[in-house]
């Protein structure tokens, strides 16, 4: 699999987990907005690489 694709994956797991802890109230929502924009960078980065990699082919 490629580095990029899981990258993205990963990122989407976070950004999930991040979303039930957060409806769940398990921690500060501090602490869950910092996992929910991390998780954000490790989605958006791969994402630009994989699509503008393509493009450039």
């Amino acid at each position: 699999m490629n580095k990029n694709l899981q990258f993205l994956l990963l990122g989407a797991f976070v950004f999930i987990a991040a979303l039930l802890i957060r409806s769940q109230q398990l921690v500060s929502d501090l602490i869950t907005t910092i996992m929910l924009i991390i998780a954000l960078i490790i989605v958006i980065i791969p994402l630009y690489r994989l699509v503008f990699k393509s493009l450039k082919k």
